[in-house]
């Protein structure tokens, strides 16, 4: 159904970034077995892991958007549920590589079953409630309702096992992902993302938010395949 194709598609920019998150376990693993500094290993891998979601989700949806009205228009009433499961799915991945960490510095998992029941509980309750009312929007709303409840638990867990530790680059990153979030539900003409674009890699690249130094450690780790992950990286480290 319309439902199942917006989540196919909106499934792409996720499948991308998960083959980030291969690269970053291994590589914090690997590092934390040589006692170097969980700090930096954690604010490296949120930062880099920011600055790719969100070039991801930016130039995605409006080319996602495109190409179903334009090559599927039977799927067009797809259109907002496929905006808000990319969100759900992909906006929320640096979050998710903090989960990563908390194995790879081999925390207590424990609250994770906690987590995934609550989630199956609240995906259940919200899909309940909110699909007969407003259809398919109604179930891409009930991703979005698990996937900021998940990423909130994520988030405060991460802090009080201390794997993650904010500066004001990270409390930055943080506050511009749920802005984009809203910005691509409830604005997002295709010219203004281009200038949505343009202002992230600005902001990245002349706030040093991502290091030279960083690029050189995720590169030792990038599979040939993500090479151009690597000058991406490059070009906008400082």
């Amino acid at each position: 159904g319309i439902y199942q194709f917006s989540a196919l598609v909106a499934s792409v920019p996720s499948m991308f970034l998960s083959s980030l998150s291969n690269v970053i376990l291994p590589t914090a693993s690997f590092y934390n077995a040589l006692g170097k500094d969980d700090r930096r290993i954690s604010s490296i891998s949120f930062r880099v892991a920011a600055l790719l979601t969100l070039l991801a989700v930016i130039v995605f949806i409006p080319v996602g958007e495109m190409v179903i009205l334009k090559f599927f228009p039977d799927y067009s009433p797809g259109v907002s549920a496929f905006v808000l499961l990319v969100i759900a799915s992909s906006l929320t991945f640096p979050i998710g590589v903090l989960g990563t960490l908390i194995v790879a510095f081999k925390r207590d998992l424990r609250p994770f079953l906690v987590l995934t029941t609550l989630n199956a509980f609240t995906v259940l309750t919200t899909s309940f409630l909110l699909i007969p009312r407003i259809g398919i929007v109604g179930g891409a709303l009930s991703q979005i309702i698990a996937s900021t409840i998940s990423s909130t638990f994520t988030l405060f867990y991460a802090l009080r096992e201390r794997v993650f530790f904010p500066t004001a680059k990270e409390y930055a990153i943080l506050s511009i992902l749920p802005l984009v979030g809203i910005y691509e539900v409830f604005v997002d003409p295709p010219f203004l993302d281009v200038l949505l674009l343009i202002a992230v890699l600005l902001a990245f690249k002349f706030l040093g938010i991502i290091e030279r130094g960083d690029v050189e450690l995720i590169g030792k780790f990038l599979p040939r395949a993500l090479g151009f992950v690597y000058k991406i990286l490059f070009i906008l480290s400082k």
